[in-house]
């Protein structure tokens, strides 16, 4: 398993998107067993106090998991823990409120990120394209270190080859912040504010896919979208980032994933994912394929992708 991936499950009937080593179940339902499963139970969270040779240091705290006593972060004095348990209600709220199921948790870079990822509603099939689905998810994650914060996303999926996309969409919101303090009443109002914002931002995503769809895109205008993306100096391109482009361009021409949208901005923005979630090589675990679903490396060139499309 990655480095970056502490612990995590995944629910083999319908996969992971992000295709990593982990416990392989069938069928989880509940915020509990989930928990269990990625190894995110029981952690036992507490802020601790650092000492110097000169005695206590007030303005920070030591985050400390004593299921195994280990050190997860340093943070700031005002510092509130979001506990692991307390995301797994907040998903088990949406689970009640709608037609969900977790697919996929776990913990990455040593405990400083959770996340709980859950398949919510139906398959969006996009108009006018063969064999062309998107499957929605909702995911749930919270930072054990002070800079993450506790969020709420809609990412999506393409069926035919398990590209993920976490990209923002003009006129919906695709993640918002969730407070650190939550009852009952306000796990209610959150789950149907977040099933309200994703089926919004469902629509938006369709609406913006089939327009995409719609739209010729020669090769010539691929070549321009790659170098766009892999080629940062373009004065003294490395070796490296040629051969990035010619890795994009060989799964825009010959990937039989695309063939039903190749030539069209559709099909130029698959290629990228494609390119990206299975292809591109890392040169180490930072720019694993789940810490960038989140906030990385990958999840931000597909976001350059789309909106150089909207731009033309």
């Amino acid at each position: 398993m990655p480095a970056n991936v502490e612990s995590m499950f995944f629910n083999r009937q319908g996969g992971t998107p992000w295709h990593m080593q982990g416990v392989s179940v069938e069928g989880v339902q509940r915020g509990q067993e989930t928990l269990e499963l990625a190894k995110l139970d029981n952690w036992n969270l507490q802020l601790e106090p650092i000492f110097s040779c000169f005695g206590a240091i007030e303005t920070h705290r030591a985050l400390v998991r004593h299921k195994d006593e280990k050190i997860i972060s340093v943070v700031g004095d005002g510092y509130q823990i979001f506990h692991n348990e307390k995301l797994a209600l907040l998903g088990d709220a949406i689970l009640q409120t709608g037609d969900a199921k977790y697919e996929t948790a776990g913990s990455l870079c040593g405990g400083k990120v959770v996340w709980l990822l859950a398949k919510i509603g139906e398959d969006v099939t996009i108009d006018g394209t063969r064999d062309e689905k998107i499957r929605p998810y909702l995911l749930l994650s919270t930072g054990h270190d002070g800079f993450h914060p506790t969020q709420c996303a809609t990412v999506t999926e393409r069926v035919v080859c398990h590209n993920t996309f976490n990209v923002a969409m003009k006129g919906a919101i695709q993640k918002f912040s969730v407070r650190h303090t939550l009852n009952a009443d306000d796990r209610l109002k959150f789950a149907q504010q977040a099933l309200g914002i994703h089926t919004m931002y469902l629509k938006m995503f369709k609406l913006t896919a089939q327009d995409l769809l719609s739209k010729a895109f020669t090769e010539a205008e691929m070549i321009r979208l790659t170098h766009s993306l892999m080629i940062p100096n373009v004065e003294k391109p490395s070796t490296k980032a040629m051969n990035q482009v010619e890795g994009l361009l060989k799964v825009y021409r010959e990937s039989e994933n695309i063939e039903n949208c190749r030539g069209t901005q559709w099909g130029g923005l698959m290629a990228v994912g494609e390119y990206l979630d299975h292809y591109l090589p890392t040169r180490n675990d930072s720019d694993n394929h789940a810490m960038s679903i989140l906030e990385g490396t990958i999840a931000k060139k597909k976001q350059m992708a789309l909106c150089y499309l909207q731009g033309i």
